[in-house]
C-alpha cells in the first residue's frame, strides 16, 4: 500500500518538503525582523492562535451557509 501511495508521489522532486519547509522558516524569519516579535513568539501566534480560530471561523461559516441553503430550499417546496 505504501509502495502505491510513494509512487503517486513520484512526480515530485525529492527534496520539495525539505525546500519548502525552509522557505517558510525564512519568511516567519523575514516577518519576525519586520513586527518586531521572536520566532517562538510568532510560531505561537500564528499555530496557537491563528490558524485554531480560522477554523473554527470556517466551520461556523460553512454551518450558517448549509442552515441557510437548507432554509432555502424548503421554502422553495
Amino acid at each position: 500500500m505504501i509502495e502505491r501511495v510513494q509512487a503517486a508521489f513520484d512526480w515530485l522532486p525529492p527534496d520539495l518538503v525539505n525546500t519548502l519547509f525552509w522557505i517558510c522558516v525564512d519568511i516567519m524569519k523575514w516577518l519576525c525582523g519586520i513586527t518586531g516579535i521572536s520566532y517562538e513568539a510568532l510560531n505561537i501566534w500564528l499555530f496557537v492562535i491563528i490558524q485554531p480560530a480560522m477554523i473554527v471561523l470556517f466551520f461556523v461559516l460553512w454551518v450558517r451557509a448549509r442552515k441557510s441553503a437548507r432554509i432555502m430550499h424548503t421554502e422553495h417546496l
